[in-house]
């Protein structure tokens, strides 16, 4: 049985609905969450017709108008809000959701939307492929960030963490890939249909590779 120190595993490029990595003897397990690109398009011809429509729109990077809320509307509305519209229209999870004005990132505590007329939006996918860390009920035995994480060396008190990516994966088809530095007695590595996976004895729902013991 060989411990897991804080460079025997890593993982990168881990792209689940809830993708998993277990390692047994000081064992980790990593559940991951994955997803899809967004949204483009030609409009400047669409863009000119509406400029004097006295709405808040959000844009793609393209130019193509994507959502409009009356500025009566929106002047009452937080960014959160708005995310939140957006995944009524267009299905995106507000996690993955950026607004842009200008090149400034809009957290979505903001409540000036009334400041501006137009509004760019992108989907960032980085939730899909990141561990959440933060969030896991025994986060304090982990370490990493991104797409890598370890378990914390000298770690006697429980023997395997089940860990999951920030957001599922909810629609499309996807690759995933699994890179683990070590396993040290056992490891599972697949998809979990819950966030319940997360920790120390979480929930066994799900589609996992079992490597078999070492």
């Amino acid at each position: 049985r060989v411990l897991l120190s804080a460079k025997q595993l890593q993982l990168s490029q881990l792209l689940p609905w809830s993708c998993i990595l277990s390692v047994c003897s000081h064992l980790l397990v990593v559940t991951g969450y994955l997803a899809c690109t967004l949204i483009s398009g030609s409009a400047m011809a669409k863009r000119n017709q509406i400029e004097a429509d006295p709405s808040l729109k959000l844009l793609s990077l393209s130019g193509e108008m994507l959502v409009k809320v009356p500025l009566s509307q929106a002047s009452a509305m937080s960014v959160l809000d708005l995310k939140t519209h957006v995944q009524d229209h267009l299905g995106i999870a507000p996690a993955l959701q950026r607004i842009l004005r200008g090149g400034e990132l809009l957290e979505s505590s903001s409540t000036d939307l009334h400041e501006s007329d137009e509004l760019t939006f992108v989907v960032d996918e980085t939730p899909l492929h990141t561990w959440d860390i933060a969030g896991n009920p025994d986060s304090i035995h982990l370490s990493g960030s991104g797409g890598r994480v370890m378990l914390k060396p000298h770690c006697d008190e429980i023997d395997y963490i089940n860990v999951i990516t920030q957001e599922p994966v909810r629609y499309g088809a996807h690759y995933f890939e699994f890179k683990m530095g070590q396993i040290g007695d056992e490891q599972w590595c697949g998809v979990s249909t819950t966030p319940d996976r997360a920790g120390h004895g979480g929930s066994a729902n799900g589609w996992f590779y079992y490597c078999g013991r070492r």
